[in-house]
């Protein structure tokens, strides 16, 4: 986990390494972030990737913050899905051109 200052610096705050990617992995995870962070409930802001299981888990362990989708992983997503649906057509590239920043 990485947070950010009031200057926009990250810094690094907990190092886990989980043996599988599990609710309960995740939740003792959180669970010692918050043991070894006495300030925990000053964390307003948590990204993450698209991972529904963490969403869930953060906003269960952490009530204060609000969760919200990495940008690059939400375009890496909106991307496989339009290039794996027949729906566009001739017309994937330019709906994909459409998710490039201007």
């Amino acid at each position: 986990m990485v947070a950010m200052d009031q200057y926009g610096n990250g810094h690094p705050v907990q190092y886990s390494l989980i043996e599988t990617n599990s609710n309960w992995h995740m939740a003792k995870c959180m669970d010692h972030f918050k043991r070894a962070n006495e300030h925990w409930r000053f964390v307003r802001i948590v990204i993450v990737d698209k991972d529904m299981r963490e969403i869930d888990i953060i906003r269960k362990k952490l009530p204060e913050a609000r969760v919200l989708l990495c940008h690059f992983h939400v375009i890496k997503w909106l991307h496989e899905t339009i290039q794996k649906s027949k729906k566009y057509g001739v017309y994937e590239e330019d709906v994909l051109s459409t998710l490039l920043p201007t």
